[in-house]
């Protein structure tokens, strides 16, 4: 990519050695600015960098209005909540844009007081549990919290749900194939990988999709579920283990 622009200006004659050495400083000027940028990126981290992109600092402490940069024109969001919804058509960021989206539209994260700062961390360390897999991969967890979105949307089931539970059924939409290594439980088993041993018996993946969650979710900068008393609490992790865990066809 462009790192940036020289410019050789000269009174007199510009010489073959004049283009040659600006050519050697052009390299050196591009290898020194690589380098302040990876030592950002090793320094602040990938999510913090992301963080400044997309959310203004008066944007963070908020939860009633998502990030300017999040607002989509309304012919775009109706596309959100159909059958024709292309996930790969939203690689990237866009991805982060589209679950903003839906968590705004049922008033999710005002509802629970989650931050636009701490649910934009919480996806992308979500996001980043994900393995380059040709399936259960981050687009399809996208993929598949728009399709819970439309099903619940076309038979009008988000209106008999209560605020708590269409917030654990799209959490876990999110988280359910976190982590997932590409094989199928039978073959984790039969193969006696370390995850096939740990959770032999039951359902392995999505017991460590659970696991997974639950590690993400439990750290301080990205816990959703903070203003929950102990009761609360205790009530949506049996509500995100139950439904992770019912995501295993074999069962």
């Amino acid at each position: 990519k462009v790192l940036g622009v020289l410019e050789l200006s000269s009174a007199g004659k510009i010489m073959a050695e004049d283009i040659k050495l600006l050519d050697c400083f052009a390299v050196f000027a591009a290898v020194s600015l690589e380098r302040t940028q990876l030592k950002e990126l090793a320094t602040r981290g990938k999510a913090e960098i992301d963080l400044d992109a997309w959310i203004l600092p008066q944007e963070r402490e908020i939860s009633d209005k998502p990030p300017i940069k999040f607002i989509l024109p309304k012919a775009t969001l109706k596309q959100f909540w159909t059958v024709n919804f292309d996930a790969p058509a939203w690689d990237g960021i866009g991805h982060i844009r589209v679950i903003f989206s839906i968590f705004y539209k049922f008033k999710l994260l005002q509802e629970f007081k989650v931050t636009n700062e701490k649910f934009f961390r919480f996806l992308t360390e979500i996001r980043d549990t994900y393995k380059k897999v040709p399936y259960h991969n981050w687009r399809h967890a996208v993929d598949v919290t728009q399709f819970t979105t439309y099903e619940l949307l076309i038979s009008r089931f988000d209106q008999h749900l209560t605020k708590f539970e269409l917030f654990g059924l799209l959490v876990s939409a999110v988280c359910h194939d976190a982590n997932h290594d590409g094989f199928t439980n039978v073959y984790n088993v039969k193969a006696e990988t370390p995850l096939g041993i740990l959770f032999k018996n039951q359902s392995v993946m999505e017991t460590h999709h659970c696991q997974v969650a639950i590690n993400v979710i439990s750290k301080e900068e990205t816990n959703l579920l903070e203003v929950f008393t102990p009761e609360e609490y205790k009530k949506m992790w049996t509500l995100i283990i139950s439904l992770i865990l019912s995501t295993d066809m074999a069962r």
